[in-house]
């Protein structure tokens, strides 16, 4: 691994800690206040996907923990390059701005790792079994990542914001379709207290 290359990764990915994550931006919900930043995203995921993938160990899931946590940590790496482009944004566009998308981040994930060596393979799989997300380990960095949101909406309702300016976040997290039942029940209880904020909202399509 070339330690210039190692040194180059840290400092962009550093750029995350600034970078706001612009769903919330664009949607009015952060006036007023400082918007949620990319890097507090990624810890919120990966504490979520450490609790849900400890509940799946405990009960006999075959599960490998710190390749899930790993996935968490690189899942939004791209956006130290491209910046955030946001779900609710894309979200009933045409599917080749959905791939698009995905390939511009899938090539500046290249970009990021290429002088890291086996590492940088080792996070080219990761992102690769995240893109597909087949894995149980891709499955709870999926559901984590929604679960994040839901929590944020429970904080950003809390704070005083309008239920105008996150109806389109609940509905886009009731589209989720959960991959664990312990990932349903936690996002079903956040909508329970997102209700307690007179905001209601079904996030709990159960795994098939």
């Amino acid at each position: 691994m070339d330690v210039q290359d190692a040194v180059r990764l840290i400092l962009q990915a550093g750029c995350l800690k600034d970078l706001p994550r612009s769903g919330w931006v664009t949607s009015g919900t952060c006036a007023g206040q400082r918007p949620e930043g990319v890097a507090a995203h990624i810890w919120g995921t990966t504490l979520v996907a450490l609790i849900i993938g400890r509940h799946l160990e405990s009960t006999g899931v075959d599960v490998d923990l710190a390749r899930a946590l790993a996935m968490c940590t690189v899942h939004d790496l791209p956006e130290s390059l491209l910046s955030d482009i946001p779900r609710t944004g894309i979200e009933g566009v045409d599917r080749a701005v959905h791939d698009t998308k995905a390939a511009c981040e899938g090539a500046v994930l290249e970009h990021l790792v290429s002088g890291l060596g086996a590492t940088g393979e080792w996070v080219r799989r990761l992102w690769e079994d995240l893109s597909v997300g087949e894995s149980a380990e891709a499955k709870i960095v999926r559901d984590a990542d929604v679960i994040d949101m839901l929590a944020r909406l429970v904080a950003l309702r809390r704070s005083g914001v309008a239920e105008e300016c996150l109806r389109g976040f609940v509905n886009s997290a009731a589209r989720h379709q959960w991959a664990y039942d312990i990932s349903a029940d936690i996002a079903a209880e956040l909508c329970r207290t997102l209700a307690g904020h007179s905001m209601d909202g079904d996030c709990t399509r159960r795994p098939d």
